[in-house]
């Protein structure tokens, strides 16, 4: 499995077990409760992919400075990326938290929203996780570009 048909994989996964830990229960009995069907953002784990760092700019004027403007464009595309899933995790679990929530009062109301700021940290971190990765991803692909400039 290529790295990042692996970070999609990983990122499904987490999903799947963000949506598994949000279930909620007397809300979700009389609908979906979640304002979305799926994601709305781009996958950072495909966005270094979307770029031809290797073949692009090899043989043109000003290659070096092409691979690097272009990893640049990279980092900024991840970055966009990541706060668009973070707005995005942070809107689910506003409007799941409502539903799930909905009704309760003293400790069961604590409780169940200590539960969903638990599940917004760890979204989140799985988040950041990914970024960090996406974005090393474009900087290794900048530097693997910028050394075919100077090996032809």
């Amino acid at each position: 499995m290529r790295l990042p048909e692996l970070a999609r994989a990983a990122l499904i996964v987490g999903l799947a077990c963000a949506s598994a830990l949000l279930a909620g229960g007397a809300a979700r009995a009389a609908g979906e409760g979640s304002l979305f069907r799926d994601m709305v953002c781009r996958d950072m784990a495909d966005i270094p992919g979307e770029f031809d760092f290797a073949n692009s700019f090899v043989g043109l004027a000003g290659c070096d400075r092409l691979c690097l403007d272009a990893t640049f464009v990279c980092l900024r595309a991840v970055t966009e990326a990541t706060t668009c899933q973070l707005a995005f995790a942070n809107d689910w679990i506003a409007f799941d938290s409502r539903l799930d929530c909905d009704g309760l009062s003293g400790t069961r109301l604590r409780d169940c929203k200590a539960g969903w700021a638990l599940d917004r940290q760890t979204w989140r971190a799985f988040i950041k996780n990914q970024r960090l990765f996406a974005a090393s991803s474009c900087l290794n692909a900048g530097s693997s570009c910028r050394g075919s400039c100077s090996g032809h």
